[in-house]
């Protein structure tokens, strides 16, 4: 009888590695931890006197948490705003418009952001109170937007 009973015990405690390596998935099957992409999710700007010199231009851009030098083109004017992690992803910058700057509210403001060695670009439209003074609108008419 204890013949009987060794043999089947012996012959599954030989085979067992041999089961485990073939149900084992290949290292390419194994699931791998998922990093997120670096985003550029919204951007807002504002000002205090529209687009005139001495203005002072505020972006926000929200963003992928530990960006390395965000910042801000607005338009094909060479107005650069630098910005810096306020918060968690929320970055943020001033500009003062000086006399020979000349921004067109109708072009697109591209917000950039660099992660390791991938930059991030993402373009934004200008507010539309700032394209109403492209039009002749009035300076008073940009309000305070509210990030998206």
């Amino acid at each position: 009888m204890k013949t009987l009973i060794r043999t089947p015990v012996a012959a599954a405690l030989f085979l067992l590695p041999l089961g485990a390596a073939i149900v084992a998935q290949p290292v390419q099957a194994q699931q791998r931890a998922v990093v997120a992409q670096p985003a550029i999710r919204a951007m807002s700007l504002n000002s205090t006197a529209g687009l005139a010199p001495g203005a002072v231009l505020r972006a926000q851009m929200v963003a992928t948490p530990g960006a390395k030098a965000p910042s801000v083109t607005l338009g094909q004017s060479g107005v650069r705003v630098a910005l810096h992690e306020q918060g968690s992803g929320n970055y943020v910058g001033t500009h003062t418009l000086r006399r020979g700057e000349r921004i067109d509210p109708l072009q697109l403001m591209a917000a950039k952001a660099s992660y390791g060695g991938r930059t991030v670009t993402q373009n934004f439209s200008f507010p539309p109170a700032f394209q109403a003074l492209a039009m002749g609108g009035p300076a008073a008419a940009v309000p305070t937007p509210v990030i998206e």
